[in-house]
């Protein structure tokens, strides 16, 4: 790794840090390829990795909310990108949130503990943090899949206090939404 932010966290062999835009930058390949292994999922350029945009709307801070976690060699072992989303004329996304746009770990190291603590710590470096563009009462939000060969993610979000609020429909699928107040 050529530019080393300050350690957010450490678990096991693994060290947790920001997810700054040269980072992403450096390591959009390994990125993009642990993040495409979402089912159901675009898959993501590594042009959409680095931008501040996802169609129309603007990911507010994306580089002040994100984390990646490396293993001793400095391969990739998970990433959680965020950033803040304004609030929605809907249901789903009615107030200001600090939104996980992706959130993946390495194959290799998943059931291992690390998604858990990488949720975790991201919960818990950003509260402090709180919203750096956008106001209101921090809240942490994410979709994830709502069938039942996704329970593992499911209970993943649940078991840190992420509450189903709504769900959302696409073509292909259709996602549970939760929330976190903090």
């Amino acid at each position: 790794m050529s530019l080393k932010p300050p350690i957010v966290a450490e678990y096991k062999q693994f060290q947790i840090y920001l997810l700054t835009r040269d980072l992403a930058e450096e390591y959009a390949a390994q990125i993009n390829s642990v993040v495409n292994q979402i089912p159901l999922s675009a898959s993501q350029t590594r042009e959409e990795l680095l931008s501040d945009f996802k169609g129309e709307r603007k990911l507010h801070e994306k580089w002040k909310h994100s984390l990646i976690g490396f293993d001793e060699n400095q391969k990739l072992a998970g990433v959680i990108i965020a950033s803040e989303r304004e609030k929605e004329n809907n249901e789903q996304y009615s107030e200001n949130c600090i939104y996980i746009n992706s959130f993946a770990v390495n194959s290799n190291y998943q059931k291992q503990g690390l998604g858990k603590f990488l949720l975790q710590t991201f919960i818990s470096y950003n509260s402090p943090l709180g919203f750096k563009e956008l106001s209101g009462k921090l809240k942490f939000a994410v979709q994830t899949n709502s069938e039942d060969w996704n329970n593992y993610v499911q209970n993943l979000y649940e078991s840190v206090g992420f509450k189903k609020t709504a769900t959302k429909a696409y073509d292909n699928r259709v996602d549970n939404v939760y929330f976190l107040e903090d």
